[in-house]
């Protein structure tokens, strides 16, 4: 029992190191708060501790159909280590095989691309400072200093100033504090502008995000 545990925390030890080296971070994270970053790393490189959870209540539903009920906490923890163990290994792999894809192959898991580095269109934008604006799940309405935007699966409304840095570069910040993880602040930059949808890119933290609007 006692090389079996070692060889847990040692698997858990090498998945925790191999998360940190993969940076399984998506563009989402750099837009939340100190609160919000923080609870997104405790989620992301927490999870291997937490299958421990699900593992013990899945153990413990077998054993109820068990023929043998002698030492029935015995036999919990030997199956839920086995379980746990059998689990860590293909979690190893996979995370193995993704530091091999990306520092073998440069295969990044997300990619990202730095904000600074994004060049906005130097073409007219003036049918994009007013009017209303369609994406997946969000309707924009925009005037040149002031942005609502109704969200569909909810309804809900939220309006923020408006203030243009440039012809092809606005800030837009919430009048509201919508939600203590995100960050009520966001710059967009366009890069391209058709007669049916243009093309921008959001800025979380240093990063920008590619972001399809239709007209």
């Amino acid at each position: 029992m006692k090389k079996k545990n070692i060889l847990i925390v040692v698997i858990l030890t090498i998945i925790i190191l191999e998360l940190i080296l993969i940076k399984p971070i998506s563009y989402s994270y750099y837009n939340f708060n100190i609160w919000g970053k923080t609870i997104y790393l405790i989620g992301v490189y927490g999870f291997p501790i937490y299958l421990l959870i699900p593992i013990f209540l899945i153990s413990a539903f077998l054993l109820v159909f068990s023929i043998k009920k002698k030492n029935y906490r015995t036999q919990l923890i030997k199956l839920s280590g086995n379980l746990y163990l059998g689990l860590s290994f293909l979690i190893v792999f996979i995370t193995s095989s993704l530091v091999v894809n990306k520092f073998v192959f440069n295969k990044e898991l997300f990619p990202l691309i730095e904000y600074s580095s994004i060049k906005g269109t130097d073409a007219d934008l003036s049918d994009i400072r007013e009017g209303t604006f369609m994406m997946d799940n969000y309707i924009v309405t925009r005037d040149n200093m002031t942005e609502t935007t109704i969200i569909k699966s909810t309804n809900d409304t939220i309006t923020s100033d408006l203030k243009w840095i440039s012809n092809n570069e606005y800030e837009v910040t919430s009048r509201t504090k919508n939600n203590w993880l995100i960050e009520n602040k966001t710059r967009v930059k366009i890069t391209n502008n058709t007669p049916d949808f243009y093309e921008c890119y959001y800025k979380y933290g240093h990063y920008g995000v590619l972001v399809t609007i239709n007209k």
